[in-house]
């Protein structure tokens, strides 16, 4: 997984990106400097650690345990705070070196309580747009399917 590669100069601007990329700059937030990264990238992340808060529908989000979701937040403002070799390196080496990396990166950060919510809030924010944007190329490709599956004219 490379999250060095902001590259989304192939895919067209829509608002998937514009969730991470106000401007293309970073963003502060909480006490932390988010950068951007590509969407791409991020559903990725959302696959291979299995994130809920990304994955689920809104039913499901809303049984989520309150850790869960605190610590499915930490870990995607660590993918977007952290070095980007780091961040790289944890998830070629597997999920259990990226949760130990997210574990050691919030040893180091003080949250207050202002700081905290104004994080989930955000993270919370792309969260819904990647979501609301992976339902749709879902349903763009089921749709497609089902026209390929179609009989043909005779």
């Amino acid at each position: 997984m490379d999250e060095t590669s902001n590259d989304t100069s192939q895919a067209p601007k829509d608002e998937r990106h514009k969730a991470w990329e106000e401007d293309g700059q970073p963003v502060e937030v909480g006490g932390l400097t988010l950068r951007t990264f590509s969407f791409r990238n991020f559903m990725r992340a959302a696959e291979e650690l299995r994130l809920g808060v990304i994955l689920c529908g809104e039913q499901e989000f809303e049984e989520l345990p309150n850790t869960q979701v605190l610590n499915e937040v930490m870990i995607i403002a660590w993918m977007q705070s952290a070095d980007p070799l780091e961040v790289r390196n944890a998830f070629k080496a597997g999920t259990e070196e990226v949760l130990e990396a997210v574990e050691i990166w919030q040893e180091g950060i003080e949250f207050t309580a202002a700081n905290m919510r104004e994080l989930m809030s955000e993270v919370l924010r792309v969260t819904f747009i990647a979501k609301k944007s992976w339902a749709q190329i879902v349903a763009r490709d089921s749709a497609v399917k089902s026209d390929e599956d179609a009989p043909g004219n005779s």
